[in-house]
């Protein structure tokens, strides 16, 4: 199974890493939001999974965890230091935006959306925002 790694964005501290576990004809996508402390590789394992079941899987990870860390002193800081906001907003959007792309690429089949942890609070902001996701 192959592994898809792209590069979103990058605001000079941080970038945002998408990694998306493809199939070819999946019958359902799981989304993951990772928590506080978690980074999307470590739901690897669970991905090739879900996989089998020909169930497509897309993750990020948020500023300061896994691959979204550009420099070493941003490492654990979930608020990129040129931001003064509060994670949560930033979060639920490219959280959103993650849900949003799902929907246009695969509109005919179920989207899951997974939240752990800090993922799980993502996850109830996302759907009190939108209620069509």
């Amino acid at each position: 199974m192959e592994i898809i790694d792209y590069l979103k964005a990058v605001n000079g501290t941080s970038a945002n890493y998408y990694t998306l576990w493809p199939v070819k004809k999946p019958r359902a996508i799981v989304q993951i939001i990772t928590g506080m402390s978690d980074y999307i590789d470590r739901y690897d394992h669970f991905a090739h999974f879900l996989n089998q079941q020909n169930i497509l899987v897309i993750g990020h990870d948020h500023f300061g965890k896994g691959k979204a860390v550009l420099k070493r002193n941003d490492l654990g800081n979930i608020i990129p230091q040129t931001q003064i906001s509060t994670p949560t907003p930033e979060i639920v959007t490219r959280s959103k935006n993650v849900s949003l792309a799902c929907r246009q690429f695969y509109p005919e089949i179920p989207l899951i959306i997974l939240g752990r942890s800090l993922g799980s609070i993502v996850v109830t902001e996302l759907l009190q925002e939108d209620h069509e996701l």
